[in-house]
């Protein structure tokens, strides 16, 4: 069922057709993208979100099921996103807070504003190093001219302390998680300072 024109291909194949072996027919498949929406810069611009979301989500390129869900929560609207996994769905409703927060520092201060809640602990975990990384990127592009940081084998959580060393500034958004396996000082730290975000399951809001 192979019609192989490689000479060496042709020689290897032979030879494990003898031995009971022979090469995988080739699988093809195509890979659908998403229809491209708006640049973040765009969205700043117009001011439908705040324009620091352009240091925390550096490099991001929308599409436009984002674009269009990322409007709709600025505006203060509710939304559903249902779309394949890698489309971005995470980061709509996570720029649409992320917005409201910058937007309205002082009265959000030391305020809970946002629970999200996840099937498995894995997606908690998960969530928490992405917004990590939109924390160091916030530090990174607080850095001034000229200084560099090297990241190179150092951990997320090394990566923003040491820049916040440097920069001597905060990210302006405060996060936690919490699953029920924290122990009790954690616990006790999220109820004394309620973050702006809180990741968690649904046995802890159903305990709640």
């Amino acid at each position: 069922f192979l019609n192989i024109k490689d000479p060496g291909i042709v020689a290897v194949n032979g030879a494990g057709a003898q031995s009971g072996h022979r090469l995988l027919i080739a699988l093809v498949q195509f890979n659908p993208t998403y229809q491209p929406g708006s640049a973040l810069k765009k969205l700043t611009n117009e001011k439908a979100l705040h324009p620091d979301l352009e240091r925390i989500f550096i490099g991001y390129e929308l599409y436009k099921h984002q674009e269009e869900a990322i409007r709709l929560g600025a505006s203060g609207k509710e939304f559903i996103v249902t779309s394949g996994t890698g489309s971005g769905k995470s980061l709509t409703y996570m720029a649409t807070i992320f917005s409201h927060i910058l937007n309205n520092r002082e009265e959000v201060k030391d305020k809970n504003l946002a629970v999200i809640v996840y099937p498995m602990n894995a997606l908690i975990n998960s969530q928490n190093e992405e917004i990590k990384k939109y924390e160091r990127n916030y530090l990174k592009s607080s850095l001034p001219r000229g200084i560099t940081y090297d990241e190179h084998n150092k951990t997320l959580d090394e990566q923003i302390k040491d820049l916040k060393e440097i920069v001597g500034d905060n990210f302006p958004i405060e996060y936690a998680q919490y699953t029920g396996q924290e122990d009790e000082q954690n616990a006790a730290v999220i109820r004394k300072n309620p973050p702006h975000i809180l990741l968690t399951n649904y046995m802890m809001l159903e305990l709640i």
